[in-house]
């Protein structure tokens, strides 16, 4: 408050020579008010004393004469016409720190600037960024009004580059002067190019605005990688941190698995850069294709595998076959054609491709070559390769005759071939019923129409290391996994052609060798000639984003001499052989002074008071005071009369008026308005957002196909607010230290048991990657909670079919989801906790642009709409409990059922 009278300055001084007069205004007005004395009397009374009696002195009041004095002064101090000292340097310069680091702060940076540019609405903006599109110049707006710099700084973002003090030095010269402010927009952290552009312009006058110092991102290095082991090097500003997540994507910037790093597990140095390794499953080692501190909002938290430039040899067995023989009928047919459009393939005796030393071999049911070169095939595994066999009749021949209970002796096989044409099967062909996210096949839609007739049975006790990737409805295994050492042995229990089932003449047989292709090591190439073209690039909020025109290949023989500038932005370079990653990290320092600035130029929080209008707000003080002393006035004249009026009601009215009874009374008022669904408020700003914005579209959807109409949600803190006025409420469950305390405890647990229910959401952003880890963390912060033990929700669930028909609930993941009940006698067989950690509202939160704000885990267009069903039959089941349990509605859900 003294800094703002402070930078108050007057255009007309002169005016204040009026304060002389305050004497003469005392002496006129301290005789108070005449106060008109109203007497009951005759008239021959006022003839005889000949003068009015209406006319009566009263005391001075000081009240009075104060608001007068008030209202002069307020007049003088408007004709002196006060300003802004500030407002004295009719230009300002921006410069504005849009680098790589800025990305964590940059919303509140450019609100910050535009309360600047309100303040000033008379002044001239010069606006220079750090970063600039062009290399050989610095782009800037030169002294342009208020409105047209809010107008450039909605095109300005965050880019994933170094910031050009150097450049800016140079530029920045022609445009500052003593008569010009400067206000910089940056962080404390320095550097001696940085320090260099401050020492230039420290002696102007000059108003530096800071992040704070955790705002500084982490930087997160790739060192690297021996099989499936990555070492990391990462900058961490403060290693306040107890814990956090790296997480592993695809390509297709899907998430694969996330890691969790200790940060006692990190190896510090003297200062803040540490070293950690991870380790990945080998069956999706070769999926990943770039590592992303979880929540980072720069591109140095991000790190691309670099120089993961591979080429994928495909290796075929052929053997000798009669030329007469059905090509169609051959399995090797069907493979070929199934990848040669995107992969070169390699047809040779097993020999031959073992000493090639091939990313994939593949055996189909014709080769029995295999069965002689086991050990040199498992020699050649260990070292790293993938071997995959479709087996069949001939297979099975084999087998028998050398009297095998194995696959190489590494997968167990029975001997007997399962088949569903026989006289006694209920059913002729079997369709798959499950693809585990474990595998590599991980979003890859189950095929309807694929139908398997016969199989190879597997042993139901397996080792450990035996993974099943695909099943059927009667739970067998149809391709079966082991990581064999540093490779991997895939056995397909039927053969690649369709003698067994249809599953070769479907897309997903093209799409199940290309993940087995994607996942299998690559061959380093020899070539030096390569060019790499742009598929990704990284922007300054560390997300990937389309490459535009001007971004230029890559050569491998110049990739050394790269520069990162806007032509050869960090990101994804991709061939026929596979990724370069272009890592912003490998061109950051890893040190960094943290400086401290003179506090007589450091304004860390904008007054908005600041940006007033000084004159305007004095004239209404004027206006309020006039009003409020002649008020005052007729009232004790008695010109104004309020008969009914007494000072001590209207006190009383305020108070109740303004009482906390009556706030809650409004808060009642809006939980009962409407049927609205309650969500709990994790303080964690990006985690509430989306749960409200969620439950808001999911909301509007029920209420457009249903008959019932849903208010916006409500967000609620247990310790504070009521939870009796929601049948639903939704529980985003984060990792955090702390747990809910007994009471809140205790209030959930009142209104599971007076009929409502919970809606506990793994959040898929924060440390859950499976559904195990949800409800650990659940069983952690909730375990006193008297409810049953949880179960897997099935179709035979009232909450399946309360609205929709559904035997999957999926939201950005599809997992499974579980339900308990509380202990109550008398639960009318009602739920009361839905736990998954398929992160729902993720699923339904859209942006301003109504388009979808998270993307899904999957590649599935209609998960979405499955989403909003699940939504949907929640809500509808929170209303109406178990009434389509009623035996009345069994008909009409089996006509549907079969529909």
């Amino acid at each position: 408050m003294i800094e703002f009278f402070y930078n108050i300055s007057f255009a007309n001084p002169e005016f204040f020579i009026l304060l002389v007069l305050f004497p003469i205004i005392w002496v006129l007005f301290k005789d108070g008010l005449d106060n008109p004395n109203l007497k009951k009397f005759p008239a021959i009374v006022l003839i005889a004393k000949k003068k009015s009696s209406d006319i009566s002195p009263n005391k001075s009041n000081y009240f009075s004469i104060f608001l007068k004095l008030l209202l002069f002064f307020l007049l003088v101090i408007l004709l002196a016409n006060p300003k802004q000292k500030d407002n004295e340097f009719n230009e300002s310069i921006i410069i504005l720190d849009n680098s790589w680091y800025s990305g964590a702060t940059w919303k509140s940076m450019i609100e910050t600037v535009n309360l600047l540019i309100d303040s000033k609405k008379e002044n001239e903006f010069t606006v220079f960024t750090t970063v600039s599109k062009d290399n050989n110049k610095l782009n800037y707006l030169y002294k342009k009004k208020g409105f047209e710099t809010k107008e450039f700084l909605k095109d300005i973002k965050p880019q994933a580059f170094k910031p050009e003090y150097r450049s800016l030095s140079k530029e920045i010269l022609n445009f500052v002067q003593d008569d010009k402010m400067i206000f910089w927009f940056t962080n404390h952290y320095m550097d001696d190019e940085k320090s260099e552009f401050y020492n230039l312009i420290k002696k102007k006058n000059i108003k530096v605005f800071n992040s704070k110092k955790y705002d500084f991102p982490q930087i997160l290095t790739l060192l690297k990688q021996i099989d499936n082991n990555y070492r990391f090097s990462i900058f961490n500003p403060l290693k306040n941190e107890t814990r956090f997540y790296i997480d592993c994507y695809d390509e297709r910037q899907r998430l694969i698995i996330r890691k969790e790093i200790i940060n006692k597990e990190i190896d510090y140095n003297n200062g803040n850069l540490g070293n950690f390794s991870i380790e990945l499953p080998k069956e999706i080692n070769n999926l990943i294709s770039y590592f992303k501190i979880n929540n980072t909002m720069s591109a140095s938290g991000v790190a691309i595998k670099s120089n993961n430039v591979k080429k994928k040899d495909v290796g075929l067995i052929q053997t000798n076959y009669q030329k007469n023989e059905n090509e169609y009928y051959r399995a090797n047919f069907f493979i070929r054609k199934a990848i040669e459009s995107k992969y070169k393939v390699n047809s040779l005796p097993i020999e031959q491709l073992l000493l090639e030393n091939k990313s994939l071999i593949i055996s189909d049911d014709f080769d029995t070559t295999f069965f002689s070169s086991q050990e040199k095939i498992l020699q050649w595994v260990a070292e790293g390769g993938t071997f995959l066999k479709f087996a069949g009749n001939k297979f099975m021949k084999h087998a028998s005759d050398k009297n095998l209970d194995s696959f190489l002796g590494i997968i167990p096989i029975t001997k007997e071939v399962i088949s569903m044409d026989g006289e006694l099967s209920f059913e002729k062909n079997l369709s798959i019923n499950q693809i585990y996210h474990e595998s590599p096949f991980k979003g890859l839609k189950i095929p309807e129409k694929v139908k398997i007739r016969k199989y190879i049975g597997i042993p139901k006790l397996l080792e450990n290391d035996i993974n099943f990737w695909i099943t059927l409805e009667n739970g067998a295994s149809i391709v079966t996994h082991n990581a064999y050492k540093k490779g991997n042995i895939i056995f397909v229990h039927l053969p690649a052609n369709n003698e067994w089932s249809n599953i070769s003449l479907s897309i997903f047989f093209s799409d199940l060798l290309y993940k087995i292709i994607e996942m299998s090591r690559g061959t380093d190439t020899k070539r030096v000639d390569q060019v790499f073209k742009p598929f990704k690039i990284l922007d300054g909020y560390g997300k990937f984003i389309e490459a535009n025109i001007d971004t230029l290949n890559l050569e491998q023989n110049s990739l050394q001499k790269i520069q990162l500038n806007y032509k050869t932005p960090a990101g994804i370079y991709k061939n026929d052989f596979g990724y370069h990653g272009l890592n912003i990290s490998n061109f950051l320092k890893t040190q960094y002074e943290y400086s401290k600035l003179p506090k007589e130029i450091i304004l860390n929080n904008f007054d908005k008071s600041a940006g007033l209008n000084l004159l305007k707000i004095i004239i209404i003080l004027c206006i309020v005071t006039f009003i409020f002393e002649t008020l005052y006035n007729f009232i004790k004249r008695s010109f104004l009369k309020f008969r009914f009026l007494n000072i001590n009601i209207v006190l009383i009215l305020i108070f109740f008026i303004y009482s906390p009874y009556s706030v809650f009374s409004d808060e009642k008022i809006n939980y009962v308005e409407k049927t609205k669904i309650g969500y709990l408020e994790t303080k964690i700003k990006e985690v509430d957002k989306i749960s409200y914005n969620g439950l808001t579209q999911i909301s509007k959807y029920i209420s457009s196909k249903t008959s019932a109409v849903l208010g916006n949600p409500i967000k609620i803190d247990l310790e504070l607010n009521e939870v009796d006025y929601f049948p639903l409420i939704y529980v985003p469950l984060i990792k955090t230290d702390r747990g809910p305390s007994f009471k809140a405890i205790k209030k959930l647990q009142n209104f599971i048991n007076s009929g409502g229910i919970l809606f506990f959401d793994c959040k898929a952003t924060y440390g859950s990657l499976f559904v195990e880890d949800c409800l650990i963390n659940f069983n952690q912060k909730f375990k006193d909670l008297d409810i049953s033990t949880f179960r897997k929700l099935t179709l035979e669930n009232t909450l399946s079919k309360s609205f929709y028909l559904l035997d999957n609930y999926p939201g950005r993941k599809n997992e499974m989801v579980y339900i308990a009940f509380n202990n109550q006698i008398n639960n009318d067989k009602v739920l009361s906790v839905i736990i998954g950690n398929n992160d729902w509202t993720g699923a339904w939160a859209k942006d301003k642009k109504n388009e979808y704000s998270l993307p899904l885990f999957s590649n599935d267009k209609e998960q979405r709409i499955l989403s909003k069903r699940f939504g949907t039959n929640i809500v509808l089941y929170s209303l109406t409990g178990s009434y389509k349990s009623d035996q009345v509605h069994i008909p009409e859900i089996l006509k549907r059922m079969k529909n």
